[in-house]
């Protein structure tokens, strides 16, 4: 069986959930630092986890492509950096690509 990977979508709602966050705050163009942490985390996940672009991202999360790029790389630096915050992109991959259990009939 082959793992679809997760949606764009779903690893913005799995960020918020993470962070404590509305999703619509991720996409909202508010700069304060409670949202851009876990909105440029959903960019890197989301880069590392689906074949989209960065243009695709961008569209998905009401961004520019570049804004995407930036995004990522600030992400990744910070992870780098806080052990916390990797510890919790870690926890949004885990939870994203582990396999539902398998029906028992």
């Amino acid at each position: 069986m082959t793992l679809q990977p997760p949606t764009i979508r779903a690893i913005v709602q799995a960020c918020a959930t993470e962070w404590g966050v509305p999703v619509s705050g991720l996409l909202a163009h508010c700069r304060t630092r409670g949202l851009v942490i876990p909105r440029q985390a959903a960019m890197a996940i989301a880069a590392d986890l689906t074949p989209a672009t960065y243009g695709q991202i961008g569209r998905a999360m009401r961004r520019d492509h570049t804004t995407v790029r930036h995004g990522m790389a600030a992400a990744r630096t910070r992870a780098a950096r806080d052990p916390a915050v990797a510890a919790r992109m870690a926890a949004v991959q885990a939870r994203l690509t582990s396999a539902p259990p398998e029906a028992v009939s």
